[in-house]
């Protein structure tokens, strides 16, 4: 017989559970394997958890969070100013938190939410006079405190140009990492299988897991991967990468040795026709260049020419063959 499905209000409690062990000290083997074990076997977790994190102040997270960190802000200032929370106490506290929590990050005072739909690319200018780009298919929430900025990119692909203000940290939730800074502009994506990548163009940006640990610092040019297990990779990029990332902000496609079945499924998320590929062969093979993301049939024309094959359409859809 199937087990009955885990409730939400059952997830976001068990989150506050393991956001009170972290604030009570160091996890051990065995507890962090599970926290692991628990995120892992549900995609919903990893939203309670995030929530959890956000909602309450833990300040007693580690010892390395006390001093000042080589981004030259106090790292104290990634959290609420709560006073440290004794054991005895998280119970009641708990229980308050869990009512915020099942109430929904996104519905809490001062909370906005910035979506755009499909082939839509927005600029918003926040509160705080930062500006935040979404790409096509992307939503995040905005939550601005006293003493910190934090928002939630729940899906999609956003750029942050951070007005700077050292003594409110700029926190980008994105699954298994934060991206925190006070001044300067990077991107961030993340995708269905939870992956997260962050970019900087500008200033300096802190990488932070799950955990609460700064696990990099990137500079101008530098890129984090971070995979659902917050395993991550940093790497430089030359300007032109930089760029190329991020030409989608003029509504193009840059492609630079993308195979054709890559450049279709990005067509994909900004609308029109769909680009089917008949030959896994043709598929394979790679393009370079700069496109229009609202214009398929014009790539699939141009494809079709560079790689000496046939561009049809068919049943609204556009077969490379």
């Amino acid at each position: 017989m199937m087990e009955p499905r885990e409730t939400s209000s059952a997830i976001e409690a068990a989150a506050i559970g393991w956001v009170a062990k972290l604030d009570r000290g160091p996890l051990s083997e065995n507890e962090s394997a599970a926290l692991d074990a628990w995120l892992t076997s549900d995609s919903r977790r990893r939203g309670a958890f995030a929530r959890a994190q956000a909602v309450m102040a833990l300040a007693d997270r580690s010892r390395a969070l006390r001093q000042p960190d080589s981004l030259g802000w106090d790292a104290r200032k990634y959290f609420w100013r709560w006073p440290s929370i004794r054991a005895e106490r998280w119970p009641r506290v708990a229980v308050v938190a869990c009512i915020a929590l099942l109430i929904g990050w996104a519905a809490l005072p001062g909370a906005e939410t910035i979506a755009t739909q499909r082939g839509e690319i927005r600029m918003a200018v926040l509160s705080d006079g930062s500006r935040a780009t979404l790409d096509t298919k992307s939503n995040l929430v905005v939550r601005f405190q006293r003493s910190r900025r934090d928002v939630e990119l729940l899906e999609g692909t956003a750029l942050f140009d951070v007005a700077k203000d050292r003594e409110r940290p700029f926190v980008v939730h994105a699954g298994p990492i934060d991206a925190i800074a006070v001044g300067t502009s990077f991107s961030v994506t993340r995708d269905r299988s939870g992956e997260a990548v962050v970019t900087v163009r500008e200033g300096r940006v802190a990488i932070r897991d799950r955990k609460g640990r700064i696990t990099h610092i990137l500079t101008a040019n530098m890129t984090a991967k971070a995979d659902d297990e917050a395993a991550t990779s940093v790497a430089k990029l030359t300007t032109e990468d930089v760029n190329r990332e991020l030409a989608w902000r003029s509504h193009m496609i840059a492609l630079d040795g993308d195979t054709l079945t890559e450049a279709a499924e990005k067509f994909a998320r900004y609308g029109g026709p769909p680009i089917v590929i008949a030959d896994k062969a043709v598929g394979s093979r790679t393009l370079s260049g700069w496109f229009a993301a609202d214009d398929p049939r014009g790539f699939a024309r141009a494809a079709a020419l560079s790689l000496g094959v046939r561009a049809r359409e068919k049943e609204n859809s556009i077969i490379i063959e």
